[in-house]
Parts: C-alpha cells; sequence; structure tokens
C-alpha cells in the first residue's frame, strides 16, 4: 500500500491543505465515480495544483485509501462512541446513526461505492461491515449477560442478520439513489429485530 504524506503525518501545519484535497475528493467520487475521477478534477475542485494534490496522495488509489480510512475510525464504518448505557438501545443508536450518515454524508455514500472496488478493498482496508458486526456482538453479548435477552440467544446469528438488515436497506438506498426513507427504514427494522430476540425470552 502506498504510504501517504497525510497518512503518515507528515507536514502537519499543511494538514488542512490534505483535508481540502480529501473532501475535493470525495465530492468528486461521489459525483462522477472513482473509475471517472481524475486528479486533475480533484486539484480543481479543491482549487490547487495537480502536483500538490500528488505531494500529499501519490496516487488516485491513495486517496480512496485515505477516504476509506475516514470513513472507519477505529475500523467501525461510520464509528462513533457508544452513547447509551443500554446495550440494546446502543445497537438502535448505531443502526440510525450509519443510516443518517449513509443518507445524508458524501463520505458514507463513498466509502461504501468503494468497497466494491477490489484493487481498493486489497489495499489493507477493513471489510465494510466488520468493525460494526463485532461492536453488534459486543453489544447482545452485554444484554445477554444483563438478563435483557435469553441465555440462548446465538449472538453471532443475530448479529450478523442484524447488520445484514441494515446493509441490505444501505444497499437498495445506495442503488436507487432514494434516501428518503433509509433512516426509519432502519429503526423499523431494528426495533422489530430487538423485539423478536427479546421476544424469545418470554
Amino acid at each position: 500500500m502506498t504510504r501517504t504524506r497525510y497518512q503518515a503525518g507528515i507536514d502537519e501545519p499543511s494538514s488542512s491543505t490534505a483535508s481540502g484535497i480529501l473532501q475535493a475528493a470525495i465530492e468528486e467520487f461521489d459525483e462522477c465515480g472513482f473509475a471517472e475521477a481524475s486528479v486533475g478534477q480533484i486539484a480543481n475542485r479543491a482549487g490547487t495544483s495537480k502536483s500538490l494534490v500528488t505531494y500529499y496522495f501519490p496516487t488516485k488509489s491513495s486517496l480512496a485509501t485515505s477516504i476509506l480510512a475516514l470513513a472507519h475510525p477505529n475500523g467501525v464504518f461510520m464509528g462513533r462512541e457508544r452513547e447509551a448505557s443500554d446495550p440494546l438501545d446502543a445497537i438502535l443508536q448505531a443502526a440510525e446513526h450509519i443510516a443518517t450518515c449513509v443518507a445524508h454524508h458524501q463520505i458514507a455514500r463513498v466509502a461504501i461505492k468503494l468497497h466494491h472496488r477490489r484493487d481498493i478493498r486489497q489495499q489493507g482496508i477493513p471489510a465494510r461491515y466488520s468493525g460494526w458486526l463485532a461492536r453488534t456482538a459486543d453489544y447482545l453479548e452485554e444484554a445477554k449477560r444483563n438478563g435483557q435477552v435469553p441465555v440462548s440467544t446465538d449472538v453471532a446469528v443475530h448479529s450478523r442478520l442484524l447488520v445484514a438488515g441494515i446493509a441490505g436497506l444501505i444497499d437498495m438506498a445506495t442503488t436507487t439513489g432514494d434516501y428518503l426513507s433509509l433512516v426509519d427504514d432502519s429503526i423499523l427494522l431494528t426495533r422489530d429485530r430487538l423485539t423478536l430476540i427479546r421476544g424469545a425470552k418470554e
């Protein structure tokens, strides 16, 4: 994998330049797609020169991997710190947060599209939902220990079904370009699935 100056932390005072270039790349990839975007177009959008873009990011692929790294903080797609103390509420909040990011933030949509490219995926980027899946499993294990779900709950299976359900909704929205109901549908699907898991306890 090509290491960029931005990733390596070189020239920190100019990090706003690198951030501006990344934002321009996100916009260009979102509007034109990775294959059609060019370093020259990204430079124009960033209001800088092509040579400065390649100074920070030697290749278009290095821009893509940097965008994917930004979209996976701590290895979790659009991850953020847990807010809810209740683990089941944390699962619901994560589903809502991820759906909101995909519906309203270019970086999330671009990251999903970039993940479909085998040449980009092979550069050490985490699998699209692996961190989110692990986090969901951790929350379900915690709920199991707390007695909120049955002891017999198959955490691995239910974690996969929870994440796969949201992933399917995201894929449908990304394919159709219709994000209008994505957040509401994601919340409804997650609530229904959690109700089903809890219901097995009774």
